[in-house]
C-alpha cells in the first residue's frame, strides 16, 4: 500500500506566511501555525474574521495599529510573532511578500488559484523560496 501524502517540515520562524481566510478554515490553520511556531510571522488577508478566530487573537493582545495601509488588525505574541489581518479579499499581489501561502478557505473562488511564477496553488499550500526555509 502506498501514501499518497509527503510530509514537509518548515522552519515557520523563517518564514513570512500568509493565510488566505478568516473563517472556520482560517481558525484551524492559524491557531495550528502559532502552537506550532509562535514566533510564526503570518498575514492574513480576508473580507472577514470569524468571532472564534478574532478571540483567539485578542488573548495575545493587540499590537501597532498603523502597522500598514489597511490594515484592521495587528496582534503581537509573547514569543515575539506576529498577525496582520487586512480586512479585504484576496490579490495575487499578495504572494509577491509570502514564502508560504496557505489557502484556508471553503469557498472555492476565494482560493488563490495562480500564485508568482505560474504555480498551481491546488494543494492548498504553496512555498516560494524552499530553500531560504531551510
Amino acid at each position: 500500500m502506498t501514501n499518497p501524502l509527503y510530509p514537509a517540515f518548515f522552519r515557520l520562524d523563517r518564514l513570512q506566511l500568509l493565510v488566505v481566510g478568516a473563517g472556520q478554515v482560517g481558525e484551524e490553520k492559524l491557531r495550528f501555525i502559532l502552537k506550532s511556531s509562535p514566533n510564526a510571522r503570518v498575514t492574513v488577508v480576508a473580507p472577514w474574521m470569524g468571532e472564534e478566530l478574532r478571540a483567539a487573537l485578542d488573548k495575545y493582545g493587540r499590537g501597532a495599529a498603523s502597522f500598514g495601509v489597511g490594515a484592521a488588525g495587528v496582534w503581537s505574541t509573547s514569543s515575539g510573532g506576529r498577525v496582520v489581518w487586512y480586512d479585504r479579499e484576496f490579490q495575487k499581489e499578495d504572494v509577491l511578500q509570502a514564502d508560504l501561502i496557505v489557502a484556508a478557505t471553503d469557498i472555492p473562488r476565494g482560493q488563490p488559484s495562480r500564485v508568482r511564477g505560474g504555480k498551481s496553488c491546488t494543494a492548498g499550500v504553496q512555498h516560494r523560496r524552499y530553500a531560504r526555509a531551510l
